[in-house]
């Protein structure tokens, strides 16, 4: 065994080497047991071996290719390891697993840099080379091709090892390892062994890989997956690389080393999450809301198809960039675009919290308004950093324009579509907020004379259809700043801005000429009320109704079909 020797010039000579062909300030061969990783020489590094558990050559073992780490900070295996946050600071891995003949990895040759960096190819092949060079040592020392000392070895191997017969289809030895973890040695009694251990569903591609180690050439290395039965009766799901270790005279294979790696907890955990994904999958595509996650850098890394639909964008869209070319987002006034870093998602890669952001969206295929409420959080990792943000969005358009018209129903006249009673009293608390800092206004208040006759006369339809008339009149015969009401009954409402009462009236005077020249569906005539904001009403409301529908009072008193002013002497009527 090399474990626990005293250092050899040959080594040292290698690690030397390797670390000035790569220009890093620690270069190991390191060994590894169960429990250990064991330096049989180092440079840059004081200490002579370390816990298994934390060591990168443990994970160099499973593959005959080196593994490299280009920045352990950034690879969720290393980022936490103590090696990487604290001395000797580990940014970049490089190991080639030192592998005999018979295809047994015994550990690394490995160089460790403070800081990421990337091998070229060559380098690759160069640091292999080199590994290979460290096994010739390790073989020329230990004699490993002796059966003996191999199955010495193979006990304190932490991998499953094996040597199966393709003659008689059995195993002839198995480690501790695989013992351990089925129960029994399979090597006790190999007849009939893929009967009797291998899963019935695998016992196919055994038959078909068996065939394949027949032509296997020296130095190949075959793959498989398998499943053993266990004592207790469950299945243990085994990975797999094997190749030749001893030929016959005529130079077929007849027995091949396999060293294993039990995946059984891995694919339980990667069918785990494979039902998670589909779950989440079939939540995204069904979903009613958009759903759409961002990196970081704010390029999208998932969106289900209701986010492509109410966007009307597709799967392509993937950048801020590509996002602000493909439409655009608006404030409720539907004027002021909002810039991408304060949407919701730009709001959530800071690290903040939205909720139900109501938006207006317009896109370049389609730029009639969509009214969207958005939802956005940040996504944090274990370490509480930003890694990016996710969005929820639901398009309300429809509700909006229910709302709207909702809205409008409770502030509209059926009859005469003109603003209604309610609507009347809004707009006239608004004027008389403003009177009180010196706007002026004016109320007119008109009553349709003797409507009572013309039902009685033609009949209620007739009635409503002379009611719709005068409001038509009334609206077209108005400015666009003024505001005309149904009040109820056969009255009207009219609300003059920036006018006094005499100007009022001679406006109104109009609207009485309008309404006497109507012809259909019955000539009807008209009486009107006018007060405007001065005196006692600068800021009353309520009063200036009373006061409008006093001198309205006066005008029918006085024979109807005509105007009379509020503050209108009484020897004027």
């Amino acid at each position: 065994m090399l474990l626990d020797t005293v250092p050899e010039p040959e080594f040292d000579r290698i690690t030397a080497l390797a670390a000035k062909l790569f220009d890093v300030p620690i270069a190991l061969v390191s060994l590894v047991d169960a429990d250990r990783q064991w330096f049989k020489s180092c440079i840059g590094l004081d200490a002579t071996q370390t816990d298994r558990d934390l060591a990168f050559c443990a994970h160099a073992l499973f593959d005959v290719q080196p593994l490299v780490v280009s920045d352990a900070l950034e690879d969720v295996r290393f980022a936490y390891n103590p090696f990487v946050t604290g001395e000797p600071f580990i940014r970049f891995y490089a190991g080639a697993p030192l592998m005999t003949r018979e295809g047994f990895a015994l550990g690394t040759l490995c160089i460790i840099d403070r800081k990421p960096r990337q091998l070229t190819p060559q380098q690759l092949e160069t640091l292999t080379a080199l590994s290979q060079v460290v096994v010739d040592l390790v073989e020329a020392r230990l004699g490993f091709r002796s059966r003996e000392m191999f199955e010495k070895v193979a006990e304190l191997s932490p991998n499953v090892m094996y040597l199966f017969d393709l003659v008689d289809k059995k195993n002839v030895f198995a480690n501790r390892r695989f013992v351990d973890l089925i129960g029994y040695s399979p090597a006790d009694d190999g007849s009939k062994l893929v009967e009797r251990i291998f899963h019935p569903d695998d016992a196919q591609n055994s038959e078909l890989h068996f065939k394949r180690m027949l032509t296997l050439k020296d130095g190949e290395v075959a793959r498989l997956r398998f499943r053993v039965k266990a004592a207790n009766g469950d299945y243990r799901v085994f990975e797999a690389s094997e190749t030749v270790f001893e030929r016959d005279a005529n130079g077929i294979p007849r027995k091949t080393l396999g060293i294993a790696n039990d995946v059984t907890d891995l694919k339980r955990v990667q069918d785990e999450a494979n039902a998670k994904t589909r779950l989440l999958e079939t939540v995204l595509r069904n979903a009613g809301e958009g759903i759409m996650a961002v990196d970081r850098t704010g390029r999208v890394t998932v969106s289900n198809k209701a986010a492509h639909e109410i966007l009307g964008v597709g799967d392509a869209i993937k950048t801020p960039e590509e996002r602000s070319a493909a439409y655009g987002v608006f404030d409720l006034d539907g004027e002021t675009e909002i810039p991408q870093a304060e949407l919701p998602l730009g709001r959530a890669l800071r690290g903040e919290v939205t909720e139900g952001k109501e938006v207006i969206l317009r896109t370049r295929a389609r730029p009639s308004s969509r009214y969207l409420i958005a939802t956005g959080r940040p996504m944090i990792d274990d370490r509480g950093a930003s890694i990016g943000g996710v969005i929820t969005f639901r398009d309300v358009t429809s509700l909006k324009k229910a709302q709207h018209a909702l809205a409008e129903l409770a502030v509209t006249d059926d009859l005469t579509a003109l603003p209604n009673k309610r609507a009347l009293r809004e707009r006239l608390s608004m004027l008389a907020r403003e009177g009180g800092r010196g706007r002026k206004f004016a109320v007119v208040i008109t009553d349709v004379d003797h409507f009572k006759k013309v039902n009685d006369t033609f009949g209620h339809k007739t009635g409503d259809e002379v009611l719709a008339a005068v409001g038509r009149t009334l609206r077209e015969c108005v400015r666009s700043t003024d505001f005309v009401a149904r009040y109820g009954g056969e009255e009207f409402v009219v609300l003059y801005t920036d006018v006094d009462e005499r100007v009022a009236a001679t406006l109104a005077e109009k609207l009485r000429a309008a309404i006497a020249a109507i012809e259909e569906p019955a000539k009807v005539t008209a009486s009107f009320g006018v007060c405007a904001n001065t005196g006692d009403f600068v800021s009353d409301g309520e009063g200036l109704i009373k006061a409008a529908d006093s001198a309205l009072y006066r005008a029918k008193r006085a024979g109807r079909d005509r105007v009379v002013r509020h503050h209108q002497p009484v020897s004027e009527d």
